[in-house]
């Protein structure tokens, strides 16, 4: 057990986690009300349960911004990237 309780699953597709939502280990440390979604399509996963769905939710909001859910409550974020010269924006 760590010590903190932080617990990362990074998955690039939410296809990819349905099969590790089954195991013990997520079941006993993930609670699916809690964590961070990156880009569009907050609306579309089932691995963060969101409380409520609003029109704001389901405006596109790109790459550089993200969700972050607590308790099921979604907060919109603008994430820190670093600027790459010649990126379009």
């Amino acid at each position: 057990e760590s010590i903190y309780k932080l617990h990362f699953i990074i998955v690039d597709n939410v296809n990819a986690i349905n099969e590790l939502s089954y195991t013990p280990w997520y079941r006993r440390h993930i609670s699916g009300t809690d964590g961070i979604w990156i880009g569009d399509g907050v609306t579309d996963q089932y691995v963060i349960k969101l409380n409520k769905l609003s029109s704001e939710l389901y405006e596109e909001i790109g790459y550089r911004f993200g969700y972050v859910v607590r308790k099921g409550r979604p907060s919109l974020t603008k994430l820190l990237s670093p600027h790459i010269s010649g990126e379009d924006d």
